[in-house]
């Protein structure tokens, strides 16, 4: 599995968060999980859901650490779009980083950067060797 489908998030209690779930059409976020699959690039499913704003892209929420393994020290997340599915441009990169004990957050600039009609995750590691027992949790927040 490179990567699973997007799944729904809904049942954060927090009161703070609650109110939002009506805004954002009854979900809080999207996640799925994903490979690394050494230093290629291992793309998520298309977006199931618009993208009308900046996104906000919580990479390794489950707090996997791989950083003992080089794969996981010098990791990036890229925003791609397509036009017809087949030909993907990047349209933002991520600064550098770890897939450790915490979680790392990139924020796609939407009127900077825009958007097309087919959109997807990527991430790329480090080093040649994979690690397909090592499902990432990636989350993505609409605004």
């Amino acid at each position: 599995m490179a990567a699973s489908k997007w799944h729904k998030i809904t049942n954060i209690t927090d009161d703070d968060l609650a109110g939002s779930l009506t805004d954002l059409g009854g979900y809080v976020f999207k996640e799925c999980n994903i490979d690394l699959d050494g230093d290629a690039a291992v793309t998520t499913e298309i977006f199931d859901f618009p993208v009308e704003g900046d996104l906000t892209i919580v990479v390794n929420t489950n707090a996997k650490d791989i950083t003992n393994d080089y794969v996981g020290a010098n990791c990036k997340i890229s925003v791609e779009g397509s036009v017809d599915n087949t030909s993907w441009a990047v349209l933002d990169t991520s600064a550098t980083l770890a897939i450790d004990t915490l979680s790392d957050v990139h924020v796609y600039d939407y009127d900077a950067k825009g958007r097309l009609p087919y959109m997807r995750l990527s991430l790329i590691g480090h080093d040649a060797a994979t690690h397909a027992s090592e499902a990432i949790k990636l989350a993505v927040i609409n605004h």
